[in-house]
């Protein structure tokens, strides 16, 4: 066995002294943890519903535009498409020759 501690290899461990055993004491607030839980939960839900109202009444008010818009164009007589903003325009696809 002497041969193994010649090629690199540690001694065995020796055993120490006893150790002492240490009671821990974890203390745990459930109702704290179940309070923020609930305060968390109610905080995402209002904000969810915030975000799905400004989000529809942004639509709404687009949409308002929009329709304000083209009855704008109506009035000089032009289509909707001609009112700037409210539809791409883009130029005719050229055919190609021989065709």
């Amino acid at each position: 066995m002497s041969q193994q501690y010649d090629r690199g290899y540690p001694p065995p461990r020796q055993p120490g002294p006893p150790r002492e055993v240490v009671q821990r004491i974890v203390v745990t607030d459930a109702r704290g943890m179940v309070t923020l839980r609930a305060i968390t939960y109610v905080l995402v839900s209002l904000a969810s519903i915030v975000f799905l109202l400004l989000a529809t009444f942004g639509y709404v008010k687009y949409r308002q535009a929009q329709t304000a818009l083209e009855q704008l164009g109506s009035l000089f007589g032009s289509s909707s498409s001609a009112v700037p903003g409210l539809a791409p325009t883009f130029a005719p696809i050229p055919t190609p020759p021989g065709n």
